[in-house]
């Protein structure tokens, strides 16, 4: 009896220690429960370790820079950097590893090229995504086992327009424009005027540009409906395009007629 009773009357040592907050009404969070927690918290100083470690996560470089240093590498194919691609290293030429496949594929059967309206016909849109998805996964089985020239086609063009900046840069706009209205700096030859621009590109731009365009002569001198005009008004548009930035009126819409002629050029 009298411990129990002892044990009843019993309070606790340091009413100071009670929980003062369990829950914060306006922001549903855990507070500090007690005040002496509160003080300990206040008072303490930090611990080598945690200094250490707050100045080792401030030195540490971001994921944008692990990145750009090459030591992460982006898995996606579609709407990537051309500097994060795979690259195909051949004797003189580095080309996006999907662009050198996809050249390689069309071009393996001489009767692909010659298929009526190749790249002015659309190819099956679920079959191109299904290729698109699986080729960022890794996976190039869908890929390899395809042999619909449209779907080939397709996925080319998609691969070049949704890259984050058109094949040939904004930079160089201007300057392609001029050459191909004949105002280049080597005036009426336009040819030698866009050679001149285009030597600005970096090396896997101006290879990667080099094949394309090579593929497009073949598809053109090919009897498929699809002459040099045609080509040039589909991929006007694909290789180079109006930059977003610039404000949307007639200006705009100009700037997209001469990427046109660029491309005809």
């Amino acid at each position: 009896m009298a411990s129990g009773l002892q044990m009843k009357n019993k309070k606790p040592e340091d009413d100071e220690d009670e929980e003062v907050q369990v829950r914060s009404k306006k922001t549903n969070q855990l507070d500090v429960k007690t005040v002496s927690a509160k003080r300990r918290s206040i008072n303490r100083e930090p611990s080598r370790r945690s200094v250490y470690l707050s100045r080792f996560l401030k030195k540490r470089p971001t994921y944008e820079e692990i990145k750009a240093s090459g030591l992460i590498k982006d898995n996606s194919v579609f709407g990537c950097h051309l500097q994060y691609q795979r690259i195909i290293h051949g004797k003189t030429l580095q080309v996006p590893e999907f662009v050198w496949k996809c050249l390689e594929k069309l071009e393996s059967d001489p009767t692909n090229l010659t298929t009526e309206g190749i790249y002015r016909v659309p190819g099956d849109a679920a079959k191109i995504q299904k290729l698109r998805i699986d080729i960022d996964q890794g996976k190039w089985e869908t890929f390899e086992e395809c042999d619909d020239v449209h779907v080939l086609a397709g996925s080319l063009k998609l691969f070049l327009r949704e890259l984050p900046d058109p094949l040939i840069p904004y930079a160089i706009h201007g300057e392609c424009v001029k050459a191909a209205m004949g105002l280049g700096s080597y005036q009426d030859d336009i040819a030698q005027s866009l050679d001149a621009v285009l030597d600005k590109l970096d090396i896997v731009e101006r290879d990667t540009l080099e094949v394309v365009v090579r593929h497009l002569g073949k598809v053109a001198k090919a009897k498929n409906k699809m002459d040099i005009d045609n080509l040039g008004l589909l991929f006007g548009q694909v290789l180079l395009w109006p930059d977003p930035l610039a404000p949307l009126d007639m200006k705009l819409i100009a700037e997209a007629a001469k990427n046109v002629q660029v491309a005809d050029a």
